[in-house]
Formats: C-alpha cells, sequence, structure tokens
C-alpha cells in the first residue's frame, strides 16, 4: 500500500474487468500501431487511431491474458498492422477527475509517457462493474469513477490521467 492507495488490489479488479470490456463492442476501437516508443520497451506505442497518432500505454496483461514478457513480445509481432483495442484512463490520483462546466469533447496530450486530459460525457455505465463508465470525448474511453463522487450518464466531466490500451478479441 502506499499513499493509502492498495495498488495490488487496484490493479486486481482492473484485470477482473478486461473480459467485459473487451466485449463491450460499441467501444471497441480499429487501430494500427505505427511504433514503439524509443526505448523499445514495448509499454508505450504510438498507435493511429481514428486518424489521431496517440502515444498509448500497454499494461503488462491484455484481454489475452498474456504475461509481461509474452506482452511485448506479442505486442512486437503486431507493429504495422491492424488491431482492435479499447482505452482506459487510468486515474493517477482521484482528485484529477471533476464536473466540467464546458460541454466539450476533447483529448489533450499532456507530453509526459501516455497522460491526457479529456473532457467529454458520461454516456454509458458498464453493468457489472463497479464505477466504470465510457466517456464520449470523441472516442470512446473506459473510466472509473470514484464511488466519492456520485457522477452520472450525462455528466460533463474533465479528467487527467495515464490513457492505456488494451488488445480486444
Amino acid at each position: 500500500m502506499l499513499d493509502g492507495i492498495d495498488y495490488k488490489k487496484l490493479f486486481e479488479e482492473r484485470r477482473k474487468t478486461l473480459e467485459t470490456l473487451s466485449n463491450e463492442k460499441d467501444n471497441v476501437l480499429d487501430a494500427t500501431i505505427i511504433e514503439f516508443d524509443k526505448d523499445g520497451r514495448g509499454e508505450y506505442a504510438f498507435l493511429k487511431v481514428k486518424n489521431r497518432k496517440m502515444l498509448l500505454f500497454f499494461p503488462d496483461f491484455s484481454a489475452y491474458g498474456w504475461n509481461e514478457l509474452d506482452n511485448k513480445k506479442q505486442l512486437h509481432k503486431l507493429n504495422g498492422k491492424k488491431i482492435k483495442v479499447f482505452l482506459d484512463l487510468f486515474l493517477i490520483v482521484e482528485k484529477d477527475m471533476r464536473l466540467s462546466s464546458l460541454p466539450l469533447k476533447k483529448i489533450q496530450y499532456k507530453k509526459v509517457g501516455a497522460e491526457y486530459t479529456i473532457n467529454g460525457k458520461l454516456q454509458e455505465k458498464i453493468p457489472n462493474i463497479d464505477n466504470k463508465f465510457v466517456v464520449n470525448c470523441g472516442i470512446p474511453i473506459y473510466i472509473t469513477v470514484p464511488e466519492k463522487m456520485k457522477l452520472k450518464i450525462g455528466d460533463w466531466i474533465q479528467a487527467e490521467g495515464r490513457l492505456d490500451a488494451y488488445l480486444a478479441k
């Protein structure tokens, strides 16, 4: 536990949601891996998603259940190929989400790793997954809303975090 956050529990919950999210076909996007980060680690890759070049983070697990080493090997095999992904904004700090006063759909790269600021409308609650919503900010992005915020479908939000990409089945 670090800073009062049980990261092991947090990551376990995220892992359990992958199968469900992968099956939400309306929120799965066509993408192409353009290139990997300059360090060649394989965790970060530039993808072309809806005519937009985006730097995204690939966590060490996917809906396919690959382990860390397999994940990197499999991702490198997909370089230049069309793939199916879903995106999930990982809030590093809960306070990085707030109600937005403007009805604006936007994704802005923060020039740090795969960190983005998104503005959008909560358009869908994912059944059977606590506090998981889809934000419509030009492309569908999953986000876990902190319980204490009491947000609902139709609310406009602004959030900052790492944008994770997961391979969909």
